[in-house]
């Protein structure tokens, strides 16, 4: 995956901070193409090896489905690779490889995870304000068009998350993919209790993160709030 350069998400994770004494919030939102470098090859070529052993050995041992569709299917595993990578990039600490395509969830409805995003952030930033929520979205709709793409979060197994080691109080995870476009668009955040450093292990001229007041809210009630 190839990191693309986007100074309106900078700028406007820079705009969207606020603090307090215990609680801080990391955001990220990056835009990747999905060209593939050497080390994507390498991993759309595990997957394939995986897979095609798996189905060789005991083919109804095979997932009927998953969230990218039937992993028999060469696209369904290219589309999962590009997650996989996408989250190798935007963490380079960690190595994503041994992820499951269970702990990935396609949303089929774009305003209820816009409307999540904007209720979560609205509760916890102060600044998070009608104007700047336009221009968030307004600047990945330019980059990414989230109508014509495939929308996917993330919910990590209990230790693999790049966040564990924070205390992280909430934490999501969403991915923009557009087909057409070959591009992805990545958004998360994470609120930690202020006194934790948070590291991504990224470097610092491509993070787009900031520190703003957060609560003591669970991944649990945010994502009941997408039900």
């Amino acid at each position: 995956m190839k990191f693309l350069e986007t100074p309106a998400f900078v700028e406007l994770c820079n705009r969207i901070i606020s603090n307090n004494d215990e609680t801080k919030i990391s955001s990220r939102l990056e835009a990747y193409s999905c060209k593939p470098m050497s080390e994507d090859k390498k991993l759309i070529r595990d997957l394939t090896a995986s897979y095609e052993g798996l189905l060789a050995r005991s083919p109804t041992a095979m997932p009927s489905t998953s969230p990218f569709g039937p992993l028999t299917e060469p696209a369904s595993r290219k589309a999962f690779s590009f997650l996989i990578s996408t989250l190798n990039a935007a963490f380079p600490n960690y190595d994503f490889s041994g992820v499951e395509p269970e702990e990935f969830t396609k949303e089929a409805n774009l305003p209820m995870v816009v409307n999540s995003i904007n209720t979560l952030l609205e509760s916890h930033v102060q600044d998070y304000t009608n104007a700047i929520q336009d221009e968030l979205w307004a600047a990945i709709d330019d980059q990414i068009r989230p109508a014509d793409c495939s929308i996917y979060s993330f919910h990590p197994e209990p230790g693999c998350s790049p966040f564990d080691e924070g205390e992280s109080i909430w934490c999501f995870f969403f991915f923009f993919f557009n087909k057409e476009r070959k591009r992805v668009v990545f958004f998360s955040c994470n609120a930690s209790r202020h006194h934790m450093k948070y590291d991504v292990g990224s470097d610092s001229e491509r993070t787009n993160t900031d520190e703003v007041t957060g609560g003591d809210v669970s991944e649990e009630e945010f994502m009941m709030d997408m039900e």
